[in-house]
């Protein structure tokens, strides 16, 4: 597993050879104080990466153009809390069953 920031938003378009799919998961994304990096992934977001920002705080603001990208492409889901050391396996038994998600995957935090 790896851990990336803000600055690595080329990461979400890029593929891991050997994995159908991959999970991108940006922890304390309350922090974030600037979108614009991910804003071009918003607009054509990559059919096999599941792009997961989690708030600790409150929700994303609707009203900045990376949420508005997003919900025009994308899905956005909410839910409870979830604590970090359950997010992983809590991902993957939510989206398995629904086959969004293949047992080859690569996770990057």
């Amino acid at each position: 597993m790896e851990r990336y920031n803000a600055r690595n938003s080329d990461l979400a378009g890029t593929r891991y050879s050997g994995a159908s799919h991959q999970i991108i998961i940006i922890k304390e994304a309350q922090d974030f104080k600037d979108y614009s990096n991910l804003v071009n992934y918003a607009k054509n977001p990559t059919a096999t990466t599941l792009l997961l920002l989690c708030h600790k705080q409150g929700k994303m603001d609707a009203r900045t153009t990376f949420f508005k990208a997003l919900k025009e492409k994308a899905t956005i889901f909410e839910s409870n809390k979830i604590p970090d050391y359950n997010l992983l396996d809590w991902v993957i038994k939510y989206l398995h069953p629904k086959n969004y998600i293949s047992n080859q995957m690569h996770c990057s935090c």
